[in-house]
């Protein structure tokens, strides 16, 4: 599945996820938008994905990456973290 374009339609926000959101200033929509329309798609591990689009803050552009688990019954989110090394992350998605 990496690199596949594929989003999710339903998932649910774990509480560890919803917490470092928080406290990294990541918004509900904005988990949204990266998990129904990812730039990129990259299988981590057996059933953990990180799915990863580009976001503006300012005049400043990161990459957002979710990191979902999609082993349960509903894929759960399972953190998520904006990284300016866009370059480094995009190549791996790919």
């Amino acid at each position: 599945m990496a690199g596949a374009k594929r989003g999710l339609g339903n998932w649910v926000i774990t509480p560890h996820a919803r917490s470092q959101m928080g406290r990294r200033g990541i918004s509900e929509e904005e988990i949204g938008r990266v998990l129904r329309n990812p730039e990129g798609i990259l299988e981590v591990s057996s059933g953990r994905f990180v799915y990863q689009s580009s976001l503006r803050r300012g005049d400043k552009v990161y990459l957002l990456r979710v990191v979902v688990d999609v082993g349960t019954e509903v894929p759960e989110v399972v953190t998520a973290y904006l990284t300016s090394k866009l370059s480094k992350y995009r190549e791996a998605g790919k």
